[in-house]
């Protein structure tokens, strides 16, 4: 249930219990005023501590983990290790449906190696590597380092090649 609608919830109920008190109050039911009036600080607390709660990046990352990991665990295998991606074309995913999608269409599964800010998912298809990341924070990840280099050394072969022909 996400943050909002548990909010209302709690809303409804602290109205309900506001409601109750000022009922039990004018019919002077007074012991169970008190019980009432227990019951709604209760509930206020529990609001304040839900209204003011931090969902911290990593809790975020680790939630997202474990919905993909439960969803699509027909799909998913977990390795230990990276694949040699040298000399593969690598294109990274913007969204896991989209590599679903994929493995599902040329039936290969998808492995993923679990780190402790980030996860790789990559499907495998002879020389073609489709890779999603999910991380938890902006830096880069090994693969994404890997990615940079591997397209910095071109660009130098490039301008290499091209000095060499001007001369």
């Amino acid at each position: 249930m996400k943050k909002k609608a548990k909010s209302l919830i709690l809303i409804a109920l602290l109205l309900i219990l506001i409601i109750g008190a000022g009922c039990l109050f004018y019919m002077k039911l007074y012991e169970y005023l008190i019980i009432d009036i227990s019951i709604l600080s209760i509930v206020f607390i529990i609001f304040l501590l839900h209204i003011f709660k931090k969902t911290d990046i990593e809790s975020i990352y680790n939630s997202n983990l474990k919905k993909m990991l439960k969803r699509y665990d027909t799909i998913l295998v977990e390795t230990s290790t990276i694949p040699d991606l040298d000399g593969k074309n690598i294109m990274i995913i913007t969204n896991i449906e989209d590599l679903i999608d994929a493995s599902v269409e040329i039936r290969k599964p998808i492995y993923y190696k679990k780190e402790r800010s980030y996860c790789n998912f990559i499907l495998i298809d002879n020389q073609d590597v489709s890779i999603y990341l999910l991380k938890e924070f902006n830096r880069d990840t090994p693969i994404e380092k890997f990615i940079k280099d591997r397209k910095q050394n071109m660009e130098d072969l490039i301008d290499k090649a091209k000095d060499l022909r001007t001369r």
